[in-house]
């Protein structure tokens, strides 16, 4: 008979218990028994995981936050299930950042000048819209300095970072901004594609799942979540991602394309043949679609079909090699195959 599984509880209470649940530690030097090493799902956090979980806490409450950050991570490797922890993580070091600034924004914001504000800011969007990214910034920084809860400046120059790849300086700027607009799911958004180029993919998945929270069709949010985890090798997850995105967008091509490499990478080549397929069918002129199918054609010895298709490919791209040998290749195996079948005739 199998031990009956105590009830969920909240994050909230979770972290409540936290506070008060036995040191890392026992005087004998043991740690806590496994009653008390249990996550949401009532699964066992190993001794290491809980190690590395408990020396987080310990050192974000000396505000050594990257040293926590670093010990969260390694917790949440090590037991995948605390995942949903780093988000509260990282909304407490934004909200402890922010206490050093907190004087000066309310003194900026009663100082504002709204006409020199709104001048900067319209000569920024202008400067942002022909490229002239470096005055755009300059610009927008004048907004913000003015106004330090110009949401608006604060976006477009989080905007204008990443444009110029300046990823750590708009993780700051969208940070900020999502303490003036909690609900801001644009901001979210960005935020996790800045970490995304960064390539932190914890922070990264965290904002974009938040931001999916608070609006599900967020077709963008889920195309780069699904990345976000393709790049850590959770294919199947990314995946599960790509199929929610077909009620939102039935007839996107992208999503296909995805769909059908992340199933190649896990080795199911014939489920990935019929999205190709159908990215071809919704754009016909997507090349890497053509590679991909002809290649997975001559793999399974569907020499007819590939021969066809490759056909096609070159109407696109008439000087491709690889598509050119691969003509090549798929005659000459399809001529072996029939020539026995000539001898057994005559």
């Amino acid at each position: 008979m199998t031990e009956a599984k105590r009830p969920k509880t909240s994050f909230a209470s979770q972290s409540q218990a936290a506070s008060e649940a036995p040191p890392l530690l026992t005087p004998e030097g043991d740690f806590p028994p496994e009653s008390v090493r249990r996550d949401v799902n009532d699964d066992v956090i190993t001794p290491e995981a809980y190690s590395h979980l408990k020396s987080g806490i310990k050192l974000f409450k000396q505000q050594r936050l990257g040293e926590a950050e670093t010990e969260i991570v390694q917790a949440i490797t090590l037991h995948p299930s605390l995942s949903p922890l780093y988000n509260i993580f990282a909304l407490l070091k934004i909200a402890r950042r922010a206490l050093d600034t907190l004087k000066q924004s309310v003194y900026s914001a009663l100082t504002t000048d709204p006409e020199f504000m709104d001048e900067f800011v319209r000569e920024g969007i202008q400067q942002l819209g022909e490229n002239r990214f470096e005055e755009a910034e300059a610009n927008f920084r004048k907004a913000i300095a003015l106004n330090e809860r110009n949401t608006d400046a604060r976006f477009r120059l989080g905007f204008t970072l990443v444009s110029q790849r300046k990823y750590r300086d708009a993780v700051s700027i969208f940070e900020e901004l999502i303490l003036l607009e909690p609900q801001n799911i644009n901001a979210f958004f960005m935020l996790g594609m800045a970490y995304s180029e960064l390539r932190e993919y914890y922070p990264c998945i965290s904002n974009l799942q938040h931001a999916l929270r608070l609006q599900p069709s967020f077709v963008e949010a889920r195309l780069t979540l699904a990345d976000a985890y393709h790049h850590q090798g959770k294919y199947l997850i990314s995946l599960r991602e790509l199929e929610a995105l077909e009620q939102f967008i039935p007839d996107e091509d992208t999503t296909y394309l995805h769909r059908g490499m992340l199933l190649m990478e896990l080795g199911r080549y014939e489920e990935a043949i019929p999205y190709f397929e159908r990215v071809i069918e919704l754009k016909p002129d997507v090349y890497e679609a053509y590679e991909l199918l002809v290649g997975l054609y001559e793999d399974r010895g569907h020499f007819e079909k590939g021969l066809a298709l490759a056909q096609r490919a070159l109407q696109i791209n008439p000087q491709s090699r690889d598509m050119l040998a691969a003509i090549q290749r798929m005659e000459r195996r399809q001529n072996a195959t029939e020539f026995p079948a000539e001898l057994q005739e005559s």
